[in-house]
């Protein structure tokens, strides 16, 4: 809509990620130690499209105890890809299971992530696959680490 164009593009240009914006504001870093091995997994949107890499990968690594693991491919999709896991389910179990083998290799005790669409599919891959690990948003990580400090 050419009469919304100009606004649209300027509220675009402030619109981050929260990992982002953590990345750049975590002006008190938690103190809280949260021992756990923790493997990150991309959502393919955040990664190629938004080209946020880095920055829940800080925030992560602003955790006292939290052991950052990567995977082989963090690149590599889960099979969620919005609502491809459902018209497309056989493919997608496929997918997702060459992720979850990537995961395991990791030994971590916690897949992070930052998609919901992602969450759901790593809690199906966990219970398919017999996997001992949690799933969770890297900002309940660093709520628990901020948690811990009392």
């Amino acid at each position: 809509d050419p009469v919304y164009a100009d606004r649209a593009r300027a509220f675009a240009a402030k619109v981050q990620d929260v990992t982002e914006f953590l990345a750049g504001h975590l002006h008190e870093p938690p103190r809280g130690a949260v021992s756990l091995r923790v493997t990150y997994a991309d959502s393919c949107h955040l990664r190629h499209a938004q080209r946020v890499v880095d920055q829940p990968r800080a925030v992560l690594r602003a955790i006292p105890g939290l052991t950052l693991v990567e995977m082989t491919r963090p690149d590599f999709c889960c099979g969620s890809a919005g609502v491809y896991n459902i018209l497309q389910h056989e493919t997608a179990e496929r997918i997702l299971d060459t992720k979850m083998t990537d995961i395991a290799a990791t030994h971590a005790d916690v897949i992070a992530t930052t998609n919901t669409g992602c969450h759901l599919q790593y809690l199906h891959g966990v219970r398919k696959a017999g996997l001992a690990m949690r799933v969770l948003h890297v900002v309940e990580l660093l709520d628990m680490a901020y948690r811990s400090e009392s």
